[in-house]
């Protein structure tokens, strides 16, 4: 069987167009362009006019074409995600000294949303770090992957030592999460850390999140309400932030601005965390029927809110609702109360202890 010689166009005129359509931001004709620059490589053996730098170019860019025009599906769909793959592994075999193609791979890895390839970048990111121990990129995706298979205790000197390298954003996030969640988690460091990490990402809501949190398990309420400040002024219209901001203020004893922060989260829509605190804090001052109006709101926006139940529960026997106090306490029974012992030490409940019903209802009666 003889070959037809077909005309074509060399294998860098087609880069050279695919290049055009990608700054055009064309991606699927540049993926139909580099497509064919691929079956004249592969079927027409046209890769002697290719260098090794250039064969793995073009398989990356054909990958990243296909990343582009399917818009992040491919992280969702097994097909694309395998094609992509393949181009990957194209790219890594041409130039396989060359270190960035397998980041690159591990980098795509990660972020899988199908299945779990988290060991498969591992591998990729210790091949890099064995022919350079001091690879930032590499250290850096390295610590995160192990912060994501919840090594945080071997991931902490990973980090640390791409810090020492290169500080950057990404590392300080990663080493800060490693802190906060390790056992015991050292959440002084983690603030720390999420503080560096801030300075890169300033408008990052996690970052402002962990470490508020990190503030409120250091019992530094001054603290945590800054980072709920600085939050809210990135993100205003977000009610569950003016929530857990009111919830600080609350711990802080400043309950009139706690008020004030549960009415601004209502103002965005219905909340129900903001509900059951709001209606805490009528229940303290004694506005009895804005109480249960609340509490009963709150269930009804979210019946999986079990502390609402018990809210209503509190908020009834403050009142001297007998009746409606035990079926409300029936429902947050098993949901939100554990056990008896959660009931009794609630003062809302004083007066009722010696209520056989009360008892009855508690699983406490002979």
């Amino acid at each position: 069987m003889s070959h037809h010689h077909h005309h074509h166009l060399p294998v860098r005129e087609h880069l050279r167009i695919a290049k055009g359509h990608i700054s055009s931001q064309e991606f699927d004709e540049a993926y139909r362009e580099l497509s064919v620059a691929i079956h004249l490589v592969e079927d027409y053996d046209a890769s002697s006019e290719l260098e090794d730098s250039e064969l793995a170019e073009l398989y990356l860019m054909r990958a990243s074409s296909l990343m582009s025009s399917t818009k992040g599906r491919v992280f969702r769909e097994t097909d694309s995600f395998h094609q992509v793959l393949e181009d990957l592994e194209s790219a890594v075999t041409a130039q396989p000294q060359d270190p960035q193609y397998r980041l690159i791979r591990a980098q795509f890895y990660k972020k899988s949303e199908f299945a779990d390839y988290l060991s498969e970048a591992k591998k990729d990111l210790d091949t890099i770090l064995k022919q350079d121990e001091n690879h930032v990129e590499a250290l850096v995706e390295l610590g995160d992957v192990m912060t994501r298979q919840k090594e945080f205790k071997d991931a902490i000197p990973i980090l640390s030592k791409a810090i020492t390298l290169e500080a950057g954003g990404e590392a300080y996030m990663s080493r800060g999460l490693a802190y906060f969640k390790k056992t015991p988690p050292d959440f002084h460091s983690a603030a720390k850390d999420f503080y560096q990490a801030q300075l890169a990402h300033p408008n990052d809501e996690n970052l402002y999140l962990w470490r508020a949190q990190c503030f409120q398990e250091l019992g530094q309420w001054r603290d945590a309400l800054a980072e709920y400040d600085a939050l809210i002024e990135i993100v205003p219209d977000h009610p569950g932030y003016y929530v857990d901001r009111g919830f600080i203020k609350d711990s802080m004893g400043h309950r009139e601005e706690a008020f004030a922060d549960y009415n601004q989260a209502l103002d965005l829509g219905p909340h129900a965390m903001a509900f059951n605190n709001r209606a805490m804090y009528f229940i303290g001052e004694g506005r009895i029927e804005e109480a249960i109006e609340d509490a009963k709101a709150a269930i009804e926006t979210d019946p999986e809110l079990h502390i609402a139940r018990a809210s209503l529960a509190e908020i009834y026997a403050q009142a001297g609702y007998r009746e409606d106090m035990l079926e409300s306490l029936k429902a947050a029974m098993g949901t939100y109360y554990v056990d008896a012992v959660d009931v009794m030490l609630e003062p809302a409940f004083e007066s009722y202890l010696e209520d056989p019903d009360f008892q009855k209802v508690i699983g406490r009666q002979g």
